[in-house]
């Protein structure tokens, strides 16, 4: 599925790291954290549409997070609220993580940062269960300048 999302905020989280909420209720609604979704290219040349893992999904709004390594990051990171872009997705299987495995080992490629956002359920004890640290904390984010 392809929309028009508008994006509804672009934060620094870190240095030359974004993380970027995008508003498109016909894929907000059937992404999960793991999947991913594609964005569009800046380059005539280039023809492949840019992957970034799905971080979070709120309602209508999806967010993924990326680091500026390229022309087209550094285009996105430039990119502000209310503007609109192509989205594409979701694609790919969910990231499940089973808090009730006492120890567990989570890789990833790119940022590393998307799949994280997995938390325990309520009903997931804290005393013998598994630990699970978000690399950022909510209200950490800063806007970009």
């Amino acid at each position: 599925m392809i929309c028009d999302a508008v994006i509804r905020g672009n934060f620094r989280i870190a240095q030359d790291t974004f993380r970027m909420v995008l508003e498109c209720p016909e894929i907000a609604r059937q992404a999960q954290a793991g999947q991913f979704v594609t964005l569009p290219v800046s380059y005539p040349l280039d023809t492949w549409r840019r992957v970034f893992t799905v971080y979070e999904v709120n309602g209508d709004q999806l967010v993924i997070v990326y680091r500026v390594v390229g022309e087209n990051t550094k285009l996105y990171s430039r990119m502000r609220a209310c503007q609109k872009i192509s989205l594409a997705g979701p694609f790919g299987q969910p990231a499940i993580i089973d808090f009730t495995v006492k120890r567990f080992i989570l890789v990833a490629g790119g940022c590393g940062l998307a799949t994280r956002t997995a938390r325990p359920s309520p009903t997931t004890s804290s005393a013998g269960g598994s630990t699970w640290a978000p690399a950022h904390p909510r209200g950490s984010y800063k806007p970009a300048a």
